[in-house]
């Protein structure tokens, strides 16, 4: 059996942080595992996620260029709510195979956020605006487009 890595690792000074090289073996790794199954697949999403002692990277294959991200705003993540979220993104057929992401920041103010390809929208951005605004503890629902 073909040994396989979880991660890969590199030192890098900080300084150069602005022009970071990843290795070639993670890529070959990457593209063998997640492209050759698909050659629709032909752009990235790569998603950022600072955390206090690290910045966390994902990189996900596309078939298109166009992604939007779904920003909500609420008071809380309490069961009812993420139910509600779930039927929602159910009921609009919003698919979830990019990356999603939950979490209060301090108490009655949390985030929750997906990254969608717009190609795979099966409904307007308004529709998804007005159903996620209907829940009681969402405050603000934004869509931002990812270039």
């Amino acid at each position: 059996m073909a040994e396989k890595e979880l991660s890969w690792g590199k030192v890098v000074e900080k300084n150069t942080l602005g022009n970071i090289s990843l290795p070639k073996k993670m890529f070959d790794s990457f593209f063998k595992e997640s492209w050759t199954s698909s050659p629709s697949l032909t752009h990235v999403l790569i998603v950022f996620s600072p955390k206090p002692r690290a910045l966390k990277i994902d990189i996900f294959p596309l078939e298109g260029s166009e992604v939007i991200k779904i920003l909500l705003k609420l008071t809380d993540f309490s069961v009812n709510t993420i139910e509600q979220i779930r039927e929602i993104t159910k009921e609009l057929k919003l698919p979830d195979d990019l990356f999603m992401s939950g979490v209060c920041i301090e108490q009655r103010f949390c985030i929750y956020e997906s990254y969608i390809e717009k190609n795979k929208l099966k409904v307007s951005v308004d529709l998804i605006k007005e159903r996620f605004a209907s829940v009681e503890s969402i405050t603000e629902v934004q869509v931002q487009y990812i270039e």
